[in-house]
């Protein structure tokens, strides 16, 4: 590491090794501008933490909002439902008993000879409807190509990951305190146990606004193999000030994943024909390593 300011990030982001953390923990004890900028630093994160906290607790409260008005919409549906049946079921039996003393019962037996015809064949029908779904959960899931699998590989390998500012305090917690899914979620993300992100984070709703817990889970999708739902996260932080790039990079892994080929390679072109975007040079990598013709 050369730049003073990509030391002080990655000091703060916990991607030192061990002899490149020592060497600058012991520089701090000496050198006075530098602990300055990484108090600067730590500042500057907090503050921008602070913020998405803020932001965080607004989303959920406003869900929250919209929730109850939804809930008491339903509520009043439900009551004007019951309130129209039980008028239905009374002009039901009125009308019965009316054909019954106009003499209709037999036409109101051979309706109902009728009705038990077709509810047999409906059930007959059903019967065979269930024997066709149960044939075909029986045949066998096709299995993925050597070639789907090892463009899969490939496309991990290139996955970028999000640079999250808070991982580094959170190691400094005692477990026994982090109660918030998103903080757990972003703890066993730290760890690489994707599969325990998602159990936080699969059925959780996210507010809108906290990219960086989208992102997260966008990765573990990706990870876990469920591309298509890393896909939908993925396009989603395509409108992200902050992960535009990152998103729009593994927006086309998730495409190369799913075996999407045309889409792969007019993505991959896009962005190796843009001089300025971020991951070019990993666009220009990727495609050499892989065969889209």
């Amino acid at each position: 590491m050369n730049n003073q300011e990509d030391k002080i990030e990655a000091y703060l982001l916990g991607q030192m090794t061990d002899s490149e953390l020592q060497e600058f923990e012991n520089e701090l004890k000496t050198n006075q501008d530098l602990a300055r900028l990484v108090d600067q630093h730590k500042a500057i994160i907090k503050r921008l933490e602070a913020y998405r906290i803020n932001t965080k607790v607004k989303s959920i409260l406003e869900y929250n909002s919209q929730q109850n008005i939804i809930l008491n919409l339903k509520r009043i549906i439900g009551i004007a439902a019951s309130f129209l049946i039980v008028i239905l079921g009374s002009w039901f039996f009125i009308f019965r008993k009316d054909s019954i003393g106009n003499g209709q019962m037999a036409q109101e037996n051979k309706n109902q000879n009728q009705q038990k015809t077709d509810s047999l064949s409906i059930k007959n029908n059903s019967m065979d409807t269930i024997e066709n779904l149960a044939s075909i959960e029986k045949l066998p899931i096709e299995s993925p190509s050597t070639e789907i699998i090892e463009r899969r590989k490939i496309a991990s390998v290139f996955i970028i990951m999000p640079m999250l500012a808070n991982l580094r305090e959170l190691e400094n917690q005692d477990s026994t305190n982090v109660l918030d899914p998103f903080d757990l979620a972003k703890a066993e993300f730290k760890i690489q146990n994707y599969k325990e992100v998602l159990s936080y984070l699969d059925n959780l709703k996210i507010p809108k606004d906290d990219e960086e817990l989208l992102f997260i889970r966008a990765i573990s999708y990706f990870k876990m193999g469920i591309y298509y739902k890393a896909t939908v996260d993925f396009n989603l932080l395509k409108r992200s000030y902050q992960f535009k790039a990152e998103a729009d990079f593994n927006f086309m892994l998730c495409q190369l994943a799913q075996n999407n080929i045309q889409a792969t390679k007019q993505l991959i072109n896009s962005m190796i024909d843009d001089q300025d975007f971020q991951f070019r040079d990993q666009a220009i990598a990727l495609k050499s390593k892989i065969n889209l013709e």
